[in-house]
């Protein structure tokens, strides 16, 4: 009897082992099995995540430098030893389909003051344009090296994104002879907010045909119908600083303003200032296809005396009354 006892509780303990092993397979084949038993919505959510994991690896690998990094240089009102100043001219042109296009030249030029000895001048500008996207204009790496004064074409007839630039920048190095001994290197930036017109401006009783500014300052503005050219009128603003023996500062821009109401750049100038070694006379020539029918042309233009005493500039003329 004790030996049947013996074998029950061995078979017993036989069966207890057997279904403890068993569980043990259940519990990991479980764990291996673990997908097949979630509910679709979990597994949704599971494929979404290593779906974010992997987007953000494939940006790791391949990033998207798609940022703009604006120069931080400031509007200048006068430098003693240097003097770069920007004359923009544009061409409107307008195709078969009617369509109105706007082409911009800039051209930099830089002087020196007070025929101060300047030597291994480089220059670099870049501008802003109305989309936010910042053009360099000579090139991210030209640099050229000379001695002031000297002449630089930006750009010719060529179109930017957007229409136009919202602001201009420059960037000029150079040496500076203080003494035979001394040769000094100079930095100097600026930056420029290209002017604007507004369509809610045009019937501002603040625009006049007044040409003369505080007596320091006359400019006009002239069309005619060149024989040699049958497409286009070519548009000319020319000014005259009449009083140059006081430091000043002067920024111009000049538009033409459809019928329809539609506003068109026609030539620019900015950061020019007094210096003793150039004309005190510019001039700026743009052309408009004669298809455009034009109404009147608009100044706007920022006149500070050596005392830091802006003057606006604002003026307005039939196009009819200057053509000639």
């Amino acid at each position: 009897m004790e030996a049947v006892n013996k074998s029950l509780l061995v078979g017993k303990m036989e069966n207890l082992k057997a279904k403890k092993q068993e569980g043990k397979k259940e519990k990991s084949s479980g764990i291996f099995s673990f997908p097949s038993k979630l509910n679709n919505i979990t597994i949704i959510l599971i494929i979404l995540a290593y779906a974010v994991v992997a987007f953000w690896a494939l940006l790791s690998f391949f990033p998207e430098y798609n940022y703009v990094v604006i120069p931080e240089y400031k509007h200048v009102e006068y430098n003693y030893e240097v003097a770069p100043y920007i004359k923009s001219t544009n061409v409107i042109t307008k195709s078969g389909t009617g369509e109105i296009a706007v082409k911009h030249s800039y051209t930099a030029y830089i002087y020196n003051n007070y025929s101060t000895a300047l030597n291994n001048v480089s220059f670099q500008f870049s501008g802003l344009t109305n989309e936010n996207t910042m053009d360099y204009i000579s090139g991210i790496d030209y640099w050229s090296s000379t001695s002031a004064p000297t002449i630089h074409t930006m750009m010719s007839n060529q179109s930017v994104s957007g229409g136009g630039y919202q602001k201009l920048f420059g960037k000029i190095q150079y040496h500076y002879k203080r003494s035979e001994e001394e040769i000094l290197k100079r930095t100097v930036t600026f930056g420029e907010e290209i002017i604007k017109l507004k369509k809610s401006e045009l019937n501002s009783s603040k625009f006049t045909d007044k040409t003369d500014i505080l007596g320091k300052i006359n400019f006009s503005v002239k069309a005619n119908e060149p024989i040699s050219d049958s497409t286009n009128y070519t548009i000319t603003n020319t000014i005259n600083f009449t009083n140059p023996s006081e430091r000043f500062h002067f920024d111009f821009q000049a538009f033409i303003v459809t019928s329809d109401k539609e506003i068109y750049p026609i030539g620019g100038l900015y950061n020019y200032y007094y210096f003793s070694t150039v004309d005190t006379s510019i001039a700026m020539t743009s052309k408009a296809n004669k298809t455009i029918d034009i109404e009147y042309i608009y100044i706007k233009g920022f006149y500070t005396d050596a005392n830091n005493l802006k003057t606006e500039i604002l003026y307005k003329i039939d196009f009819k009354d200057i053509l000639i």
